[in-house]
């Protein structure tokens, strides 16, 4: 256990990293698939599932200013004076705290209030679920202590903290299993309640015990570019929070069932972007700050360029695939017990163009960790939120008009205007890095796995009619055989594997 909890190499990282993640989707996969299967796509389970992501919003909101403000400031500082930097970091977590304080009063005497303003859920159903509501302010709060604290390990190397996450899944299905006929959907919050408090003390006392941590607070005011990156970067993240919630507003009003049907597909889009995309650009993030600390550009563009390429190597297959296979993967993970065709037919609707966001997050997010490593969050600010005000009028115009499926492929042509807006962005303040090279690997990728794919779908339309476990071995199969092959003959495979060697 001690070793978990130890500094460890960039490589050794990202494998724990990837490693801890992918068990806790898995179990957190197991539990939306009892959820679905119990309570199925309703008003219940749409109000439950938006307050779950609602509270994913607002932790990436502050996590943006842990990863792009607040840890690089620390790195630097801590490259001069690591006492200072340590003093910078608790300042930090007392702030943390006395917001969680403050979203605990506010969940104890008005959730109902609170969650009438950002929802269009009906009054009367909202007051029947008060204490689900009130619950969830205080899982947000603690969600915030344990993400910073995480952050803080992350910096420190202790990169082997990633394996508390997995409580953040076996909790909520043990005390839904426990408690879930008594409570329902409540039994999921008061698990992960208890998962956070637990990862909190861990983390605390990892700190203290490491790095002899002093807790006493102490005023450390931020450096001059780190004020103006994080008044960029969070005035971007203020627009980013408004772009991920609008549309789950704009949903709730639309019909039953809708909520639920998105959350089922995230949890089937999400995955690879928790296991592997938003785990290895963390780790990266953190070579990268490192490198640019040293100036050390041509180090620093090799890094971007075999991240970018790990990523898109492994999402590109995943993507393309589910595309096409989309309703027989529906069928196989969700389509039992309450969870109904339409449900299932609103989760492929969702699912198609969200796959394809999944592998067009990969540059997007290289790129992030790159900007933020380099400091460069002031200058990209006009980028940005050129990128997040189209997105916000495109949200207003389109959805009410259009329907809750028009989010997806907003979502999409957004991915296409961001990166022409960085491509933009890059040329002009960060040259040294190879932009145009991370697209053509990506398009490079894309090509093998659609010639891939042509393959499987050939054999899917010949078969005759099979049930979704056999289609998707049988054509999956032949997909992941001749996807080897070419990657083998392209060269694909071994850039792949070197690029994981670093």
């Amino acid at each position: 256990m001690n070793a978990l909890f130890k500094p460890a190499s960039y490589q050794t990282g990202a494998a724990w990293a990837v490693g801890a993640t992918f068990v806790w989707k898995i179990i957190s996969f197991a539990n939306a698939l009892l959820v679905a299967a119990i309570f199925g796509a309703t008003l219940r389970s749409d109000i439950y599932f938006y307050l779950i992501m609602f509270i994913g919003i607002g932790l990436t909101f502050l996590q943006r200013l842990n990863n792009v403000v607040l840890i690089p400031e620390a790195m630097f500082l801590q490259e001069q004076n690591p006492q200072h930097a340590q003093r910078f970091l608790t300042m930090w977590l007392y702030s943390y705290a006395g917001l969680g304080l403050i979203l605990v009063a506010v969940g104890i005497v008005w959730p109902v209030g609170m969650w009438e303003i950002f929802s269009r859920f009906d009054h009367a159903y909202l007051i029947t679920q008060r204490t689900l509501l009130a619950a969830g302010f205080v899982l947000f709060a603690l969600y915030i202590l344990a993400y910073y604290l995480q952050a803080i390990s992350e910096m420190y190397k202790f990169f082997g903290a990633a394996w508390l996450g997995i409580l953040n899944a076996v909790f909520p299905f043990v005390f839904l299993l426990c408690f879930g006929r008594a409570i329902g959907l409540l039994s999921m919050v008061y698990g992960f309640i208890a998962s956070n408090a637990l990862q909190i003390i861990i983390l605390a006392g990892v700190l203290k015990k490491q790095l002899n941590w002093s807790f006493k607070p102490a005023w450390t005011a931020l450096g001059k570019r780190a004020r103006h990156n994080a008044l960029a970067g969070q005035t971007l993240a203020v627009m980013e929070t408004i772009n991920s919630w609008l549309p789950l507003f704009l949903i709730s009003g639309i019909g039953a069932g809708l909520i639920s049907a998105l959350n089922y597909c995230r949890q089937l889009t999400d995955s690879p972007t928790e296991i592997l995309t938003n785990r290895l650009t963390n780790v990266s993030k953190i070579a990268l700050t490192e490198l640019a600390a040293k100036n050390k550009q041509k180090a620093f563009n090799r890094t971007f360029l075999q991240t970018n390429f790990v990523l898109v190597f492994i999402l590109a297959p995943l993507a393309v695939f589910t595309v096409y296979f989309a309703p027989e993967i529906v069928n196989l993970f969700f389509q039992r017990g309450e969870f109904d065709a339409q449900a299932a037919t609103d989760t492929v609707r969702f699912l198609r163009p969200f796959i394809v966001t999944v592998l067009l997050l990969a540059p997007a997010m290289v790129q992030n960790a790159a900007v933020a490593a380099q400091r460069k969050i002031k200058e990209n600010f006009p980028y940005a939120i050129i990128s997040y005000v189209v997105f916000l009028a495109a949200l207003l115009l389109f959805i009410p008009k259009y329907g809750a499926f028009m989010y997806a492929y907003l979502s999409l042509c957004g991915f296409f205007f961001g990166g022409y807006l960085n491509y933009l962005f890059f040329r002009k303040h960060l040259p040294f890095v190879s932009f145009i090279k991370m697209y053509e690997d990506l398009a490079k990728v894309t090509a093998l796995n659609l010639a891939a794919l042509v393959c499987a779908a050939a054999v899917a339309n010949a078969l005759p009619p099979l049930n979704s476990f056999c289609t998707i071995l049988i054509c999956g199969s032949i997909y992941i055989i001749g996807l080897l092959l070419a990657s083998h003959e392209s060269g694909f495979l071994k850039q792949f594997l070197k690029a994981l060697r670093g």
